[in-house]
């Protein structure tokens, strides 16, 4: 008989707990699925823990891959092996509720849904279940508004889990819409979500609570030490961005609505720097995240196309920094220094002492991504700064790389850049960006332009 879901469970290095994973499925209520057990090239004892279950159960099955590729191209394989009418997802160290595919079943059926979600999850920590809701507080079911605008702002407001393990999914659905698990190192099944929410006709939320999420006390930390894991998760944020723009700016919705273009991309990019922000040191009552930070974008920056991620990051990394230490929001930015023109390390003078440099001397005391060398001015030391202001002429005693004029308007970084070449300043040498200086500059001008030429790159 042809089973009416298909649980599929990408398997890694999980032998502590996939036994106990796979029998909360084979107790469900519901009885009539299928379970996918996809071992990644496991070298714990994995491969062969699935092996000895599939001879429990003859809706169990196991594909093993030749080479490990990751969580989302585990399920790709899960995916095509899939029979069933509907498709649910399991990690190998979670579990599921008893009734938890009965209750997303009997939804399914009942509004002939292309998506089911339940309100939330349990944690599950050191044996103490703590319960999270993740999604529009209700005691009744609920289909999300066909109109897609509403629908988007119901996203950007964080009120639909992006998560896949507390869903239900219509196979046809994800076939017909051509909707799988992109090469993106974590938390892939982001954008798979948002691909579903995008294009699902009926999306239901049922007021149930079904699954076990297993928090491991040593993953924070070990993230924290672990330089590949930073990595990945730069590079994820890249994949990310370049998977969403190729696709919203091919989708009608986005294309006649510019600023829920934009709403969108930035609301996408803040989501997944507040999912990676504990790896990246921005929490807890001592902030020790310097460090971090300089590693980080070192990873984010993968050549001048992506200099918009770099100046995003830097953005955002402010206002954690500032409630890190101070308990209280950053103070509203006007000017953003422009890391997008520096490579990390670079010695840099900033030449100018009014609002512009005084903005940018702070965000550097802040990030240790350039060094500063020295402050000029024409006014030399007449000016109030934070240190030290010298005349012009000084620059000739420093070692530098670079000069970045901090002033807004073009025509007196022209006059500052005639001054500086006349003290033999080389013009290889000399910075300036004030078009995109101020934030909302930054955003319209930089920002989003760079992310739509990255498309024409792709």
């Amino acid at each position: 008989m042809k089973p009416a879901i298909s649980v599929i469970i990408p398997v890694y290095n999980a032998a502590p707990y996939l036994e106990e994973c796979v029998g909360s499925v084979l107790k469900q209520s519901f009885e009539n699925f299928e379970v996918i057990l996809v071992d990644d090239c496991s070298a714990d004892g994995s491969s062969a823990i699935c092996d000895d279950l599939v001879k429990v159960d003859d809706r169990l099955k196991v594909l093993h891959l030749d080479r490990n590729g990751g969580t989302g191209p585990a399920r790709n394989k899960g995916l095509k092996a899939a029979l069933g009418n509907y498709i649910a997802f399991l990690d190998d160290d979670d579990a599921y509720l008893q009734d938890l595919l009965e209750n997303l079943y009997q939804a399914a059926e009942k509004y002939q849904a292309d998506v089911v979600s339940t309100i939330g999850f349990d944690n599950w920590e050191r044996d103490k279940i703590t319960r999270r809701i993740w999604g529009i507080p209700t005691e009744n079911d609920i289909q999300l508004p066909q109109d897609m605008r509403a629908r988007m702002e119901l996203w950007k407001e964080e009120k639909l889990s992006w998560v896949i393990w507390n869903k239900l999914f219509k196979h046809s659905f994800l076939k017909d819409k051509g909707i799988d698990f992109k090469p993106i190192p974590i938390a892939d099944d982001k954008f798979f979500h948002f691909r579903c929410v995008c294009e699902a006709g009926v999306y239901v939320q049922i007021p149930a609570v079904g699954n076990l999420y297993r928090i491991h006390p040593s993953v924070s930390q070990f993230h924290e030490d672990d330089e590949n894991f930073l990595s990945k998760a730069m590079q994820a944020m890249r994949l990310e961005q370049e998977y969403l723009t190729e696709y919203i700016s091919s989708h009608k919705l986005f294309v006649k609505d510019k600023e829920l273009w934009e709403q969108v991309r930035q609301a996408y990019t803040r989501t997944s720097l507040d999912f990676f922000r504990s790896e990246l040191g921005c929490t807890g009552a001592e902030f020790r995240g310097e460090s971090r930070l300089s590693a980080a974008i070192d990873h984010a920056w993968q050549g001048e196309k992506n200099g918009w991620l770099a100046c995003y990051f830097f953005k955002q990394a402010e206002y954690w920094r500032s409630k890190a230490l101070n308990g209280k929001d950053e103070e509203h930015r006007r000017y953003l220094f422009p890391y997008h023109l520096f490579r990390p390390g670079m010695k840099v003078v900033l030449y100018g002492a009014g609002e512009v440099g005084v903005s940018f001397y702070d965000q550097l005391q802040n990030h240790h991504y350039v060094t500063l060398v020295g402050v000029v001015d024409g006014r030399g030391g007449e000016v109030n700064f934070p240190v030290p202001v010298e005349p012009v002429g000084a620059l000739k005693n420093m070692d530098y790389d670079a000069v970045l004029i901090s002033v807004r308007f073009r025509h007196l970084a022209q006059e500052i850049k005639n001054r500086l070449q006349n003290i033999g300043v080389e013009e290889k040498c000399i910075y300036w960006d004030g078009d995109n200086y101020e934030e909302e500059d930054f955003l319209r001008n930089y920002y989003f332009r760079k992310l739509a030429a990255i498309k024409q790159v792709r």
